[in-house]
This record gives structure tokens, sequence and C-alpha cells, in this order.
């Protein structure tokens, strides 16, 4: 051993390292877990409200609009399921190192990827499909006209109201979680 380190090695030495606050980790994860279930528990209610209307409503309606809205939380339910399973982390609590902690967070971005895409196209799709059932409702004449034409205005006020903003805040959302999951990407290959 020397009496004279080398000066690289002494400045190496004396470089401060930043360690990863903790106690802002374990806050930030509490918040982001706190939101994924509120969005779970929204999700499996959204899938309940279907066939509470459709059990309370059952004998004011035509047996086509019945069938139709059957039909629709049928299909809203495999994909609230594929929607719960993309939040499935939010479930889980553990300690982990700081590493693993980015690769979940990597993998909680893209998975809201996933989820803000299935939302934007599932308001797309809501307008062919209340299309269809106003078509087929007309079809059958199951309602007196000015019936008929109540409930149009009223889902088309309801589509035109609603839709577009649920579809820009899916898409706001899905390229907010993009540009957060280059970011971690950038990140984790960096360490």
């Amino acid at each position: 051993m020397s009496d004279n380190p080398d000066p690289l090695q002494r400045l190496w030495q004396s470089q401060q390292t930043q360690h990863p606050d903790l106690d802002k980790l374990r806050r930030d994860w509490r918040l982001i877990r706190y939101k994924q279930i509120s969005y779970m528990t929204l999700d499996i209610l959204g899938l309940l409200t279907g066939p509470l209307l459709l059990w309370l409503m059952a004998e004011r309606m035509h047996w086509f609009e019945f069938a139709w809205l059957v039909a629709i939380v049928v299909l809203a339910t495999p994909l609230t399921g594929y929607v719960l399973w993309q939040r499935r982390d939010a479930l889980r609590t553990r300690e982990i190192a700081t590493q693993d902690y980015l690769v979940l967070l990597l993998n909680r971005s893209r998975r809201n990827v996933k989820i803000a895409r299935v939302t934007r196209h599932s308001v797309i799709a809501l307008v062919p499909m209340f299309f269809i059932l106003h078509a087929g409702v007309y079809w059958l004449d199951a309602y007196p006209m000015e019936r008929w034409l109540n409930k149009v205005i009223a889902s088309t006020v309801i589509l035109v109201v609603l839709l577009p903003a649920m579809w820009l805040w899916a898409r706001r959302r899905e390229r907010r979680f993009e540009q957060e999951s280059r970011q971690l990407q950038e990140q984790i290959h960096e360490q």
C-alpha cells in the first residue's frame, strides 16, 4: 500500500452519493396503490350497475332493448376482468429494492397504457352499440314514436357530452404513461 493514493481514487471516494428517499418512495407507492384500488372499485361498481339497472327496469323495456343491453353487459364483463387484471399490482405490497421498484413502476405504466387504449376503443364502440339498439327498437316498433325519440335524444346527449371527454381523458393518460414508460426505461438502463 502506498502513502500517495491516486488523486482520481481520492476524488472518487470523496464524492457524495444520492440515496433514494425511502419514505418518499413508500408514500408514492401507497398513493399509486390507493389510486389503482379506487379505479378497481369503480370498474367493479360500473360492471355491477348494468345488471342492477336491467333488473330494476326489465319490466319497462322491450325484449330487444333488454336483450341488447344484456349483450353489452356480457361483453363488458371480460373487458372489465382484463382491466382488473392489468391493475393487479396494486394488490401487492412489499418492500423491494429500488431497481425492482423501477421495474414495478415501468410495468404499471405499460399496463396503464393498455388500460387507456381499451378505454378509448370502448368509448368508440359505444356509438355503434347505441345506434344498433335504437335502430332495432325503431325497426321493431317497440315504443310510440315520441317515446323512442325521447330515448334517442337522451342517449345522444349523454353520448355527445360524455364520450368525447372520456376519449380525450383516456388519450391523455395513454400519452402520459407512454412518456413515463420511456423515462423509466431510460432510468433502468442507466443503472
